[in-house]
């Protein structure tokens, strides 16, 4: 039997999944993750050690596989990873995967909020993309985001001399530190582990705190803001959203106020990532 395979390379886990001619589902295996953004040679090899694996061990031949990778596109190594695989083979940045996985070749709009945010959008085989920069700089309406819009409100009320509110004291408890110490353990604390905050703030909502409902609120009105922006570049009146991330799928406060500032968009969730393959493969062979 001949199969095509979908890599999704995340920096937790590889996702692979192997799919008949037909679309249906063979197969799924997952592994060690690859970070091209920590270590970029160490995710190739990571990668091309989960393709050989995965293809020695299952039934038939591998026709094509495509790979969706995690900071693959700041890292430069798209080209030389597709040159290392053994196999026919397309790779793109894991938003462009799930975009494909969202759409296949129709047009629409991929928006991701979890730790991280960006927004993909395809229209007429032009694809584009809007934010995505960083968590320094960007990362607008994400679990980081969401979590440092909390702390400066909380450094906010420390500069009026205002008495610290529930969320404050849960942010201090959170970091097991006073407001003096906040800074020292804020810079040292990782992408992953600021965003962890953004329960917090979630939990501090639904138990009454009007400033962490409102910074929740803000979250989704920017991330709706990056929308509108790929309709504006793509010239979309309306579309299709498909929305993916933990922020966007389960903070029900973010999600309602970015809706709310969507209307006429028809919403979908994302599904597996890997079943980018599918539509990959049709425009490999096409040219």
């Amino acid at each position: 039997m001949e199969y095509l395979l979908g890599v999704d390379a995340g920096s937790s886990k590889i996702s692979l999944s192997s799919y008949a001619l037909d679309g249906s589902l063979l197969m799924t295996r997952k592994c060690q993750g690859a970070s091209f953004s920590a270590d970029p040679q160490a995710a190739i090899k990571l990668v091309l050690d989960a393709v050989d694996d995965f293809t020695a061990s299952s039934q038939g031949h591998c026709r094509f596989v495509a790979v969706g990778c995690s900071g693959i596109r700041a890292s430069g190594k798209a080209e030389e990873l597709s040159r290392l695989l053994s196999l026919p083979n397309k790779v793109v940045d894991d938003g462009v995967f799930a975009l494909y996985s969202a759409f296949g070749h129709d047009d629409g709009i991929l928006l991701i909020s979890g730790t991280g945010s960006v927004c993909y959008g395809k229209r007429g085989g032009r694809t584009h993309s809007v934010g995505g920069w960083g968590h320094l700089v960007d990362d607008r309406g994400s679990g980081t985001w969401i979590a440092l819009a909390a702390i400066k409100a909380l450094f906010s009320r420390a500069d009026h001399d205002l008495p610290l509110g529930m969320l404050d004291k849960d942010i201090l408890s959170y970091f097991r530190c006073d407001v003096l110490s906040l800074p020292y353990k804020i810079n040292q604390a990782s992408k992953r582990e600021l965003a962890a905050l953004a329960p917090v703030v979630e939990d501090a909502a639904k138990a009454g705190d009007g400033g962490a409902l409102a910074i929740l609120q803000d979250a989704g009105h920017e991330l709706a803001g990056m929308v509108l922006t790929m309709t504006g570049v793509l010239g979309m009146e309306e579309a299709t959203l498909c929305l993916s991330g933990s922020i966007v799928e389960k903070c029900q406060a973010t999600r309602e106020a970015l809706l709310s500032s969507l209307p006429g968009f028809e919403v979908i969730e994302a599904g597996r990532p890997e079943r980018a393959v599918l539509p990959l493969y049709e425009e490999y062979l096409h040219g």
